[in-house]
C-alpha cells in the first residue's frame, strides 16, 4: 500500500471558505458580501515557484501569488467560492496582519475516493507601487 493521498500532518494551514452573498434591495445592487461556508478547516498551502507575478492593471502594480490547496474531502466547495488563511480566531475588520484571501482558480477536484479535495488558488494584492 502506498502513501496515502491526504497525510494529516501536512495538515498545518487552517482555512476558511466563503461564498458571495448578493445584497439585497434596488440601491444596493452590485454589492455583495462574504458569508463563512461551513467550519474552519485544516489544509495543506504549498506556494507555487517562482511564487509572485507581478502585472499593471489600470495604472496600479498588481501582485498575484498562486498555490496549491490540499484537504480532506467535502462536498460543499464551488469554484465560486474564496479561500481565507491567517489569524481566522480575529474579527475581520479591520483585517489581521496575516490575513490571506485566495480566489479558487481551477477544481476543486476529488483525490481518490472522496478522501480528499485540490484546488489551485490564487491572491491578488497591490504592491503599493501606483504607477
Amino acid at each position: 500500500m502506498g502513501r496515502p493521498i491526504i497525510v494529516p500532518a501536512d495538515l498545518d494551514r487552517e482555512v476558511r471558505f466563503e461564498r458571495k452573498v448578493a445584497a439585497g434591495g434596488f440601491m444596493s445592487a452590485g454589492q455583495s458580501t462574504w458569508e463563512p461556508v461551513g467550519e474552519v478547516e485544516w489544509a495543506q498551502l504549498r506556494e507555487d515557484l517562482p511564487s509572485r507575478q507581478e502585472a499593471v492593471s489600470d495604472g496600479v502594480a498588481l501582485s498575484r501569488r498562486t498555490a496549491r490547496l490540499r484537504l480532506w474531502y467535502r462536498d460543499d466547495i464551488t469554484p465560486e467560492m474564496r479561500v481565507v488563511t491567517g489569524s481566522l480566531d480575529q474579527p475581520d475588520d479591520p483585517p489581521p496582519a496575516d490575513r490571506r484571501i485566495y480566489e479558487i482558480i481551477a477544481g476543486p477536484v476529488e483525490l481518490g475516493r472522496a478522501e480528499g479535495l485540490e484546488m489551485k488558488i490564487e491572491e491578488y494584492s497591490t504592491t503599493g507601487n501606483p504607477l
